[in-house]
């Protein structure tokens, strides 16, 4: 943006007050000029693109995990009811870990899991 050439002039108009105001916030900012100063308030009042596919990334991880974490809190339910009541043998169980595991690898592909986790559920 530096090199680009500046073609636009605006003018506004202010009190003395006004001005003032403008100009300590200008020298409290780190912009270098009141030039800066404005191109810097407005033009990041809306975020970009690419800052929202950033956070719905993000988000969307964090929701991934949280359902991780409710089915992994829902298969230690039912293990525990298994143990206590024996309705269903150690080999469905397997299968249900199986299951488990299987599906942390998928996630392990978007988020990487930590190697504790890893070692201790993989």
């Amino acid at each position: 943006m530096v090199d680009e050439l500046r073609l636009f002039r605006r003018e506004i108009k202010l009190t003395r007050t006004e001005k003032m105001e403008l100009d300590r916030m200008v020298r409290e900012s780190s912009a270098n000029n009141f030039s800066d100063f404005v191109r810097q308030k407005i033009l990041k009042i809306s975020p970009r693109i690419e800052e929202v596919e950033y956070v719905l990334e993000k988000y969307l991880k964090i929701e991934i995990l949280r359902e991780v974490q409710r089915i992994c809190s829902n298969l230690n339910r039912i293990a525990l009811q298994v143990e206590d009541a024996d309705y269903i043998t150690r080999e469905h169980i397997g299968i249900i870990l199986t299951c488990v595991q299987e599906l942390n690898v998928e996630i392990n592909k978007v988020v990487p899991l930590s190697k504790e986790f890893r070692e201790k559920y993989m």
